[in-house]
């Protein structure tokens, strides 16, 4: 199923305060950068959790969010965390999940989040489906001015998805192989639905190599080359790997890239 653009809507739908925005969070409490970017989208705290580490986690980010938003404790790791958000929230809702550490969601029309947000998770409800989000791609900004964008604003495939942002069907399909559980989650929803949902209209901006805290206390070079290679023995027939030189190592690593046709 493939829908084309469906055009800039006339009225402003606001965020039904049911909307469950779920931001795992590490050691941020005084640099939340998605916070500020929700703040700055008039995004009704009510719509938003913020899953810590453990109850001293929780202090800190009560003090530093003035008690406005709600703090749940969690579990330490980043995949267990995600497990963790999941059965956190009640079977079939759906999860909009944000890291930390977003700068900037840009749109192609430059709709607000909460149009265009909104529009992903009718999107999604409707659809036979179970994931969508946007491009993993480093160039992504180009691909909101691809002659793809252009004519889809919605398109399904054979996709991964980026931890950072991502909306899913709950359904009870958990994830591992830490810090590349995300696409571990994806794949899992790839095979069981069928189609990865892309929203070509976004493009998200963030950069947690230079943030104190999150994911990168964990995401060694060793570590994470032992999880490319769990996660290709896991799903080989659907992907392959290529070598490349990347700016979070600061060296060549093995990067996952899907396969054109996937091996019978």
């Amino acid at each position: 199923m493939v829908v084309e653009y469906l055009g800039i809507p006339k009225k402003i739908k606001y965020l039904h305060k049911y909307m469950n925005i779920a931001i795992p969070s590490y050691k941020r409490s005084n640099n939340l950068r998605t916070i500020k970017f929700l703040e700055k989208e008039n995004v009704p705290a009510e719509c938003i959790t913020i899953f810590v580490a453990n109850p001293e986690e929780e202090e800190l980010y009560k003090t530093a969010t003035n008690n406005k938003y709600k703090i749940v404790v969690g579990v330490l790791g980043i995949d267990k965390q995600r497990n963790f958000i999941s059965n956190y929230y009640k079977k079939d809702e759906i999860i909009i999940s944000m890291d930390d550490d977003i700068l900037d969601i840009k749109h192609k029309h430059n709709l607000p989040f909460i149009v265009w947000v909104e529009r992903c998770v009718t999107y999604l409800k409707e659809s036979p489906y179970g994931m969508l989000g946007a491009s993993p791609s480093n160039d992504a900004r180009q691909n909101i001015l691809s002659t793809t964008a252009d004519k889809y604003e919605f398109k399904e495939g054979n996709y991964l998805v980026v931890g950072v942002f991502h909306i899913y069907k709950n359904d009870g399909i958990t994830c591992d192989l830490a810090p590349i559980d995300d696409y571990d989650k994806s794949m899992q929803y790839l095979i069981k639905y069928g189609k990865i949902i892309r929203c070509w209209h976004i493009y998200v901006k963030h950069n947690f190599a230079t943030n104190n805290g999150g994911l990168q206390e964990f995401r060694t070079i060793d570590v994470y080359k032992n999880a490319v290679e769990k996660f290709y023995n896991k799903y080989s027939k659907y992907v392959y790997l290529v070598d490349k030189d990347t700016k979070s190592f600061g060296c060549v690593v093995p990067i996952i890239r899907m396969r054109r046709k996937f091996i019978e």
